[in-house]
């Protein structure tokens, strides 16, 4: 049997449920006045989520299929297709369900009952004020929740905010349980978002699946496969709660059911607790119907519900009439499925839609039109910034190469805000991801074109992001991205820093923390940022390629070594791990290792002029001159004025007693660095070579002159060999005899 933490059911409305003509669990309020109306219900239930690290659930989308079976029968309200909405696993993602709730607000009239069922996962990653909770949908990320696929508490706050407003009567049942780790299983995140359910929503009547110290249970000895407490809850309100015969189950006696009937089935582990006025009706009785349900058939295999992707609000029917445009609206819905969702051809679902949204005979399809084609928008964008905050190997490498393709998600997420319209109440949350895309695109395309300027503009559009969304760790750690772009990584640890504050258990911005302690040579909180990147995602190349270079610097080389492995186990195509292995490896005297790794590294990228330059030096190493040579002469190729490849090539024409192409390659180094005195020092010894005093005192007078305590002779690896040398080191004395003080 698995445990679940505690689940929440809350009763909502314009003062308590009203005592109406509603079948079976048709909401009812205490007092004189009797209102009419229609009733609508959205009823979501996920157990098994997108994204395999959030835990699967055995039961939730059961306990939903059978809340919904009950609403589709006389007992509870005969709702057809029109009026319930069931969004179940892959159906119930973040857009799907924010849009479908926003639909009811357009819908809904004075008098009406709004029923909104979710059962699934509620968590808070961090105890902050202004994180105040989720429900987290279908496409959820394992953390970092303000980013989207998940319905934020204070954005349900609203729409029950907004039905009150308009005066409809709302019934809001959440069992939203934890199995397992979550991203705030460390700060008792499911607790905490229960409770911020009861802050939420203070002044309502409120039935609790368990106390908040306890876990709400599920298994298959409830009705077949259900959780407890949505398993005695339904047995209640179809009847089994009415204490006193009157026909009706008021607050007092689904107490009492749930009380006698959780306890005692979970041995007094699971206690559930409702709290407001105790007379409160919350459900009518139809008797016949109730003589012939028996919950525990409704084990939720074969409940007849109709999807939303095959529900209508019109009867297709009457396009029959008009066989072009009926081809044209099933046009319209293939392009959404074959995600052909935009661009200017003819067959996008976006052109489609601007060519038949004023043709009359689909009226009555155009809201759900608007509705299906916002979602699939925001949806398709939402996939994106998913498979970055995982991590996914193929996202992280469309940013690492500076790819166009995120210009389309900004455009998909400005398309599903102008088709939702301005009384969205998740319009924030929409454009503030809106904003994320832009300022990355601002980031990438200063990047491809070499455009600095361009991060500024993209700062604006991530702090436009932040104002709306001022929780987003997406945006934070994007700013703190740039600010390292900038070299300003004081100020980019403070974005980084922020970002973790709101997802602790986002690695990324740990690995980035890591990196910019590590610019600025703070080795030990480098180190401790790089550690906790690695605890929390194993599989983070960035994790483990920034934790094996900060290690370097304090000499764990070994373990350096262990996780620059790890780096290239997540991905064997991380070419910069090469380079650093191979110059760990070069460090050691591992040359044939060396010369392996950055050989690997040209495989995958051979644009770099400095690499050939360092394997034309292994190559020196391993007594292979002739590929030494070429490898100087490919840096060149590359860049015919790269001064490192002259340096080195310059020492080995020296090694090899080919003075006059030494002589030639020294020279042309002294034109590209005329301020540095290596290359005089080594036209000094070029000039002894060559037996030339006055070509060696002229050299060493232009060296002097820009090396006057000798530490760059002294000092500096470009000048070993010289220094290695005892002619030099004796004609150095001869010349200039204090050069060794």
């Amino acid at each position: 049997m698995k445990t679940i933490i505690c689940s929440i059911a809350v009763l909502l409305g314009v003062g308590l449920l009203h005592a109406q003509e509603f079948r079976g669990a048709a909401p009812a309020k205490s007092g004189a006045n009797t209102a009419s109306g229609t009733t609508w219900a959205v009823v979501a239930g996920i157990s098994s989520y997108q994204n395999d690290e959030i835990p699967k659930l055995h039961y939730a989308h059961r306990d939903a299929e059978v809340f919904a079976k009950y609403l589709q029968s006389p007992a509870g309200g005969s709702l057809d297709n029109e009026h319930l909405t069931v969004l179940l696993n892959e159906n119930a993602t973040g857009a799907e369900v924010a849009n479908t709730l926003f639909d009811l607000i357009k819908k809904v009239r004075e008098g009406d009952q709004v029923i909104i069922y979710f059962s699934g996962h509620g968590d808070v990653e961090a105890t902050l004020e202004d994180q105040p909770g989720y429900l987290l949908c279908w496409d959820s990320p394992p953390n970092v929740y303000m980013s989207g696929g998940t319905l934020e508490l204070d954005d349900l706050k609203k729409i029950v905010k907004t039905l009150a407003l308009k005066k409809v009567r709302v019934l809001l049942i959440t069992d939203a349980c934890r199995a397992g780790k979550l991203a705030g299983s460390a700060n008792n995140g499911s607790q905490v978002a229960a409770n911020s359910m009861k802050t939420l929503f203070s002044n309502e009547i409120k039935i609790l699946s368990c106390q908040p110290d306890q876990l709400s249970q599920e298994s298959t000895k409830w009705g077949g496969g259900r959780g407890v407490f949505s398993y005695y809850l339904m047995q209640g309100l179809e009847g089994k709660a009415d204490r006193d015969g009157d026909g009706n189950v008021d607050l007092q006696e689904i107490d009492l059911f749930l009380y006698d009937h959780v306890r005692e089935a979970t041995q007094r582990q699971q206690i559930p607790v409702a709290v407001g006025d105790r007379s409160a009706v919350v459900a009518r009785i139809d008797p016949t119907a109730f003589a012939a349900m028996s919950s525990d058939a409704n084990s939720g295999s074969e409940m007849g519900l109709v999807p939303v992707s095959a529900k209508n609000i019109a009867d297709e029917k009457a396009l029959a009439t008009d066989p072009a445009l009926l081809a044209k609206y099933n046009q319209f819905k293939k392009a959404i499925l074959d995600g052909r969702l935009l661009g200017a051809e003819p067959a996008s679902a976006w052109s489609l839609f601007e060519r038949l949204k004023n043709e009359t005979l689909l009226v009555p399809f155009l809201e759900q039109m608007r509705h299906n084609l916002a979602s699939a928008l925001e949806g398709t964008a939402q996939q994106a910034i998913n498979a970055y905050l995982q991590s996914d190997l193929a996202e992280l490498h469309k940013r690492w190469d500076k790819s166009d393709q995120f210009e389309q998600y900004a455009e998909y997420l400005a398309k599903a805000d102008e088709l939702l319209g301005q009384d969205n109440p998740f319009q924030n949350s929409l454009r503030a991801r809106f904003h994320y895309f832009t300022g990355l695109n601002y980031r990438l395309r200063g990047e491809r074109t070499k455009t600095p300027a361009l991060y500024k503009l993209a700062i604006a559009e991530l702090q436009k992001c932040l104002e709306l969304e001022p929780s987003a760790a997406y945006a934070y750690n994007e700013i703190g991205i740039l600010e390292r772009r900038n070299k300003n990584n004081e100020k980019a640890i403070t974005y980084f820093e922020k970002a973790i504050s709101y997802s602790p258990a986002w690695a990324l911005p740990w690995a980035n923390l890591c990196t910019s302690h590590y610019n600025l040579k703070s080795y030990g909180k480098a180190e401790y940022a790089g550690k906790k990147a690695v605890s929390l995602d194993s599989n983070l190349v960035l994790a483990h390629y920034s934790l094996a270079n900060t290690l370097v610097e304090v000499f764990e080389t070994a373990k350096a070594e262990h996780h620059y492995k790890r780096a290239l186990q997540a991905d064997p195509e991380f070419e910069d791990a090469y380079l650093k292995l191979g110059c760990l490896y070069f460090s050691q005297n591992r040359h044939a290792e060396a010369e392996h790794n950055w050989l690997e590294f040209v495989k995958r990228d051979s644009s770099e002029d400095f690499l050939y330059v360092n394997l034309g030096e292994v190559a020196i190493k391993l007594g292979k001159a002739e590929q030494a040579l070429r490898h100087f002469q490919k840096a060149l190729s590359i860049n015919p004025n790269f001064d490192p490849a002259y340096h080195s090539l310059g020492q080995f024409h020296l090694l090899q007693g080919n003075v006059p192409d030494a002589e030639a390659a020294f020279q042309r180094y002294v034109q590209l660095q005329p301020a540095s005195p290596v290359g005089y020092y080594f036209l000094a010894q070029i000039a002894r070579l060559k037996n030339q005093p006055e070509g060696v005192k002229e050299n060493l007078k232009l060296a002097y002159e820009r090396d006057k305590d000798f530490s760059t002779l002294r000092e500096s690896a470009d000048l070993e060999s010289l220094r290695l040398d005892a002619q030099f080191g004796e004609m150095m004395t001869r010349e200039r005899p204090g050069w060794k003080q």
